[in-house]
């Protein structure tokens, strides 16, 4: 830490106002202003090795045509000093970043990029500071017209088109965003939290070139910016180039405010999009319930939501499905925003059923409060809390920045929500003293007072949408003049051809980049310490962990078949939501909450890199407690794994239903990542296993139990109870990444020696090798995926920088930037399995047709001398080295050894990666070829899109 500082100091135009101690972040956060602008500035001085800045502004939308994130995106199109088209792009292609990106929230905007190396930070921060305050924006059109929205006519029907009109449609179709969007509506109708900041897609087209420049102009100041720094910053080089930047700028008393909104009651319908004939209505009910300088009762809401509707068998929660008026519900507070809410989700109900819905919450909170709610429970809820709030995933800076804008842009103490050890005390005493009841009362004893919103399920909403979508289009072109067409045909050709030009090569030397000798060449690796108890293999990754053991189990399940597999992976998500033969749902929730940090169950596989025949499908279970409740966890996981109670079918009934829902929303909110298990399936024998138990075979089947339940419930039961019998010593693995070597003897004794299974087994993938998913949604997800092992090839590091390559000078510019998709990549792994796909794209036959275009730009690429591969091998070689938490890395461990990679390998393909030529990429490109001549295809999106693609099999959700 830089102790040196001290109050009132001044450093490069900043004076510093304010020095906090704030030992949960490890250091002290430090507060400056500027001097002439007044910006704010703070830095968690902790001397972590990643270094942080980001800068945020407070951003309050007066609309929903998502102005704020068509900004976001549009300024890291180019600036002043860096005049490329994709600055940002220029950076990933040659950084060693930890972090780097952008989000806009409901009221603001934060650029936060981060790295472990300080050349390349200074770099990022200066990329950054150059889009923010000095964007090319303010003089060309054309970015705002390709990132936020335009009228296409360069095709053969005249279309809406922009980036994020095409991720908001993505986001517009998942119907808890929808949700929530409704009900910001209906409880803050007189302040900015009413619109949609992201945009409705409906509105985005409503936004002017000249509206998106007023929005930056109004907010992009430096007296209403907000700059943060965490780690081991070089402070008078960033504090120097910040001030380059600000001192251009005088002071501005123009800075927006948020309104506090008067609590109002409301109530609205809205229609989302399904297919399905027995979708069901959804109903909310949302109230404000504080304001964000109350930490304490934000903490103690979250504590209230947990204990009232955690699980099945928690009190309101068991209310309701008891009363058979709804399938699920849940109840959490949106916070991070001036104003925290309530929010009720119904789902698998009727409008009409709302007073009555209501009625019963009200009924639960009077029996709740008069059988008193236990203090163990709560504490237990506390306890993870508390836990999860001091483990927070890397880069933790990132987090630190979110939560000090949770109270700083309101005018408050940023340390506020970083001070976890202070609020979790503060919240342990409020339970003692009866505050969580106070709360229950306070919000539920009568609820006249919250707004309700009703979601409608329609199976003509898509249509409805494109036809609307049509009709405005279509007024608009028919109430130009000839010479309005004219300029607006003109402008299109402008933008294609802009799209199409390369950048200026002095432009691009510009940018800021590291060089190889900025790299470190000798990685450092995590041991693996493998030894023996009882027949189970130990792992063992000694890692500083301060006092958390992580343990991660796997137990095999070689013995099932592709469709036992798929039939079994229902049963993790069943596990922790049944009782056992010694707790109650209730109790084994507080047993977990009180001991263990995280649990979770799983079926996952393992392979060797060389061996696509086979693979060892697992039960995997993961756990991170502290060190001294290690009996406690292994008690649990044993009990969880042998006692639950599989006669509990009423119970099972009610949780397959919910799992089937959320199955359905995860079709439409993720269908890349559904699209990616199909595609790869064909591959490998664990591409096939991991397909079956979280792919479309998986979702398949649960509509299949849900529908036909009492056909099909003795098949499962007879499985999961055939599966616990085989459980034991044989084949398990274990595995612990801790500070100090654990004795897990004890544990590995209450196992039996069961009899022994195959080391590995054979599975094939029975999907189409051409395939459509037919989901309830505006736009599509397409995936092409191939294997070296089909032609016998070996893969090396260079296929990895030429996967990124591809996604960052083709995909990019191809399918994101000229065809409008939020996104497309392509990438490899290190056994030789390649992956191409798009993400909430407008067209997916028209991206298939630039997958097959691969070959030929790498081709090209390669003959170009002037083409650099530097740039491209750095940040493939940061991919091979994330920032991850200790957890994490003991899970990367696992991955290693288990896939028979070992430390020689892994230095063979750092060298490959780093002795990357275009001779060693020529030999990919035959492979992309393949990839698009006999690689396997998944598209999952609207059935209209589907019907544009030749030669594919249809599957609906």
């Amino acid at each position: 830490m830089n102790s040196k500082l001290k109050l009132n100091d001044r450093l490069y135009g900043f004076t510093v106002t304010d020095i906090q101690e704030a030992p949960d972040a490890g250091g002290r956060l430090i507060r400056m202003q500027h001097d002439k602008t007044s910006a704010r500035l703070c830095w968690m001085d902790n001397g972590e090795e990643n270094k942080l800045f980001s800068v945020g502004f407070k951003t309050l939308p007066e609309d929903s045509t998502g102005v704020f994130h068509i900004i976001e995106h549009s300024v890291l199109c180019g600036s002043e000093k860096f005049p490329v088209k994709e600055p940002f792009v220029e950076l990933l292609k040659s950084s060693m970043n930890t972090f780097l990106n952008a989000m806009t929230f409901p009221d603001k905007t934060l650029y936060p990029v981060s790295s472990r190396i300080e050349k390349d930070y200074l770099n990022l921060t200066e990329v950054y500071l150059d889009a923010v305050f000095r964007p090319l924006i303010l003089q060309d059109s054309r970015i705002f017209y390709q990132e936020g929205h335009h009228i296409d006519t360069t095709g053969e029907k005249p279309k809406y088109k922009g980036v994020v009109f095409n991720e908001m449609k993505g986001a517009m179709s998942d119907v808890d965003r929808i949700a929530e969007a409704g009900m910001d509506k209906l409880l803050f109708p007189d302040n900015c939290y009413q619109y949609n900041s992201g945009g409705n897609p409906e509105n985005i087209t409503d936004l002017t070139y000249e509206m998106f420049i007023d929005a930056y102009k109004r907010s992009y100041h430096p007296s209403n910016s907000y700059f943060y720094l965490d780690g081991d910053v070089p402070l008078k080089k960033t504090l120097e180039l910040i001030n380059e930047y600000l001192e251009e700028f005088n002071l501005s008393d123009n800075i927006p405010e948020i309104t506090i909104q008067k609590p109002v009651t409301g109530e609205d319908t809205m229609l989302f999009e399904a297919t399905d004939e027995d979708s069901k209505a959804v109903v909310c009910f949302g109230k404000i319930v504080c304001g964000w300088e109350d930490r304490c009762k934000v903490l103690a809401t979250h504590v209230l939501c947990e204990y009232l509707a955690d699980s099945n068998e928690s009190p309101l929660k068991r209310a309701v499905l008891s009363s058979g008026l709804a399938e699920d519900m849940e109840l959490y507070l949106l916070d991070g925003i001036a104003q925290p809410y309530l929010m009720m989700m119904f789902r698998g109900t009727s409008p009409e059923n709302a007073k009555q819905l209501r009625e019963i919450s009200e009924q639960a909170i009077r029996d709740v409060l008069v059988q008193g709610i236990p203090q163990d429970a709560l504490t237990a809820i506390v306890n993870q809390m508390e836990f999860r709030q001091r483990q927070l995933p890397e880069p933790q800076g990132l987090y630190r920045a979110s939560y000090a804008l949770s109270s700083w842009l309101y005018g408050g103490d940023p340390l506020l929500y970083i001070k976890t050890g202070e609020a979790i005390s503060e919240l342990r005493d409020s339970i003692h003293e009866g505050f969580i009841e106070t709360l229950a009362r306070e919000y539920f004893a009568d609820m006249s007072d919250f707004s309700k919103l009703y979601l409608m399920p329609s199976r003509t909403l898509g249509e409805e949408l494109n036809e609307a979508e049509r009709n405005k289009l279509g007024n608009i072109l028919s109430e130009m003049s000839a010479e309005q067409r004219a300029s607006l045909d003109k402008m299109n050709l402008e933008l294609e051809k802009w799209q199409h030009e390369p950048d200026d090569e002095s432009n691009l030397a510009a940018i800021p980049r590291l060089e190889l000798n900025d790299i470190d060449k000798n990685p450092v690796f995590p041991d693996t310490k493998v030894s023996e108890i009882s027949g189970v293999k130990i792992l063992y990754h000694k890692l500083p962990s301060n006092g958390v053991v992580y343990l991660t189990c796997y137990f095999p399940l070689t013995d099932l078949t592709l469709e036992e597999l798929t039939v079994f992976s229902l049963m993790p998500e069943l596990y922790k939501e049944l009782p056992t033969e010694n707790y109650d749902v209730i109790n084994l929730a507080k047993e977990i909450k009180t001991y263990i940090g995280f649990l979770s169950f799983d079926v996952d596989s393992y392979a060797r890199d060389d061996d696509k025949s086979s693979c060892t499908p697992c039960i995997k279970v993961q756990t991170a407690f502290l060190e001294k409740n290690l009996s406690q966890a292994e008690h649990l996981i044993y009990e969880i794994l042998f006692n639950t109670k599989l006669n509990e079918t009423e119970r099972i009934r009610e949780l397959v239903a919910q799992i089937d829902e959320e199955g359905k929303r995860f079709a439409v909110s993720s269908g890349n990542k559904l699209g990616a298990v199909a595609a790869r399936s064909h591959y490998s024998s664990q591409a096939a296993v991991s397909e079956a138990t979280s792919g479309y075979s998986f979702l398949n089947y649960l509509h299949k139990l849900n529908t036909n339940f009492d056909m099909h419930i003795t098949e499962f039961i007879d499985l999961i109870s055939r599966v616990n019998k085989s459980i034991g010593r044989n084949g398990t693995v274990m595995s612990v990444t801790s500070s100090t070597e654990i004795d897990l003897s004890g544990f590995i004794d209450r196992f039996s020696d069961n009899p022994a299974k195959p080391a590995t087994a054979q599975y094939t993938s029975a999907l189409p090798q051409k395939l459509g998913i037919a989901v309830p949604s505006s736009v599509s997800h397409a995936v092409s995926a191939y294997d070296l092992n089909q032609d016998k090839i070996r893969p090396d590091g260079s296929l990895s920088v030429a996967a990124n390559i591809i996604s960052f000078s083709y995909l990019w510019n191809e399918i994101r930037v000229k065809g409008g998709a939020y996104g497309a990549s392509i990438s490899s792994n290190r056994s030789g399995a390649i992956l191409c796909h798009t993400y909430r794209d407008p067209s997916p036959s028209r991206s298939l047709e630039k997958f097959a275009g691969i070959s030929n730009f790498l081709s090209e690429y390669i003959d170009n001398p002037g083409n650099s591969l530097n740039g491209f091998i750095i940040s493939t070689l940061s991919q091979t080295d994330p920032l991850v938490s200790p957890g994490v890395k003991g899970r990367i461990a696992d991955d290693f050894y288990l896939s028979g990679l070992t430390n020689d390998d892994r230095i063979r393909l750092r060298n490959d990666i780093l002795e990357t030529t275009p001779d060693t990429l020529k030999k990919w490109i035959c492979i992309f070829r393949k990839l698009a001549e006999a690689g396997s295809i998944c598209v999952v999106g609207p059935e209209s899109e589907l019907e544009q693609i030749d030669n594919i099999t249809v599957y609906r959700i």
